[in-house]
């Protein structure tokens, strides 16, 4: 697979490419991806184990791709879905083209039912979820150096070098913390002390809330909402964060997952070059245009 960014439309001073989100009505981010001059909008999703997953009706739409399998992929309660495996020529992202990529053809059952903690649905969001045509997942993130996601902002920013990032006004050091990427593939892991201690939450912006799996001491209380009053990333300690206990599969390498409701109020960069991570220490509401 070839994964690069166009920058030579960029000049020097200018090493970023900005990818505006847009929200549906329940919150979830979606960014444009072009297919054959065909434009859909994308799930951002850093919980996914791909580089894209496609719905089948745009699948099928496709001229120039090519049958490359199948696998068995994961939802968050453990159910296992044959997923077949196409190889697409061509995938854009405004500058970003992907060629001669490997993608996943999305079951309308993980849409409505495995992606869904509870059931049934009411009718918006399922309305909201159909208008998924597709996800864009981590594997896709981790083959460019660095990245801002900043939903406040309702922006997607690929940046050439954090360490020029840090010489622009968006990056100040006294508004951000820096903390260490776990190494887990494909997820993007980091620590986070809780009332229960140290736990790993993985970035997940294709959950709609933080997740913790639930532990032992609060089993009954299993798919309920628990209040952390400490919930401390770096150096910096966040306060009380209200965490959805749930069984998370053992097959995600992780003890939780850092949902929408964090990002929604904290910018994130990720510097995979360093694999370093900085999150926004002021909660921010999202910006009105978002919605």
């Amino acid at each position: 697979m070839s994964l690069y960014l166009l920058f030579g439309s960029f000049r020097k001073k200018e090493p970023t490419l900005f990818i505006p989100i847009l929200f549906t009505e329940t919150g979830i981010p979606l960014i444009e991806v072009t297919i054959e001059e065909n434009r859909y909008p994308f799930e951002l999703d850093l919980g996914g184990d791909f580089y894209f997953s496609i719905a089948n009706e745009v699948m099928s739409s496709i001229k120039n791709k090519k049958s490359n399998g199948a696998i068995k992929s994961c939802d968050v309660k453990g159910n296992l879905y044959d997923s077949p495996i196409t190889s697409v020529d061509l995938i854009e992202i405004n500058k970003i083209k992907v060629s001669n990529v490997s993608v996943i053809e999305e079951k309308e059952a993980f849409i409505l039912e495995g992606s869904v903690l509870n059931l049934p649905l009411v009718e918006k969001t399922k309305t909201d979820r159909l208008q998924i045509l597709g996800r864009v997942g981590t594997r896709f993130f981790k083959g460019i150096d660095c990245w801002l996601i900043d939903f406040p902002n309702a922006s997607l920013v690929a940046i050439r070098k954090m360490e020029e990032e840090k010489k622009s006004a968006r990056f100040s050091p006294e508004n951000f913390i820096e903390l260490s990427l776990e190494k887990t593939d494909p997820l993007i892991v980091i620590a986070i002390e809780t009332d229960f201690g140290v736990k790993k939450f993985a970035l997940d912006t294709g959950a709609s809330r933080t997740i913790l799996r639930t532990p032992d001491e609060l089993l009954d209380a299993k798919g309920q909402i628990y209040t952390t009053t400490h919930f401390k990333i770096g150096e910096h300690e966040f306060g009380s964060i209200p965490l959805y206990l749930f069984d998370i599969s053992s097959r995600f390498q992780c003890d939780g997952l850092l949902g929408r409701d964090f990002f929604r109020n904290h910018a994130v960069y990720l510097d995979f070059e360093n694999k370093k991570g900085y999150i926004e220490k002021k909660k921010k509401q999202i910006c009105a245009e978002a919605h």
